[in-house]
C-alpha cells in the first residue's frame, strides 16, 4: 500500500505515485481510492491511465467511482 499526500500543484513531482507504478507487475491491478489522485484534471487523468498503466499492461480500478479499465496485454506479448 502506498500513501501519497503530494500537493495538487501543477508540475509537482510525485515520487510515491512513481514508486507504486514501478512496483506493479505486468497484468497487475492498480487500485486507487479516488481518481483525482491520478490526475489533477481530466486530461492528466486520462494520460496517466493510458501512458502509465495501459501502456505497461496494467489494469486500473477505483472502488469509489465504481469503474475500472479493461485488462490490457503486456507489452511485447
Amino acid at each position: 500500500m502506498y500513501l501519497d499526500k503530494a500537493s495538487g500543484k501543477k508540475g509537482t513531482t510525485r515520487p510515491v505515485l512513481t514508486a507504486a507504478l514501478e512496483h506493479i507487475r505486468c497484468g497487475g491491478t492498480f487500485v486507487v481510492l479516488d481518481l483525482t489522485r491520478l490526475g489533477r484534471d481530466t486530461r492528466e487523468l486520462l494520460a496517466s491511465i493510458d501512458d502509465d498503466l495501459h501502456a505497461h499492461g496494467h489494469h486500473c480500478r477505483t472502488p469509489t467511482a465504481s469503474c475500472s479499465t479493461p485488462v490490457m496485454a503486456c507489452p511485447g506479448n
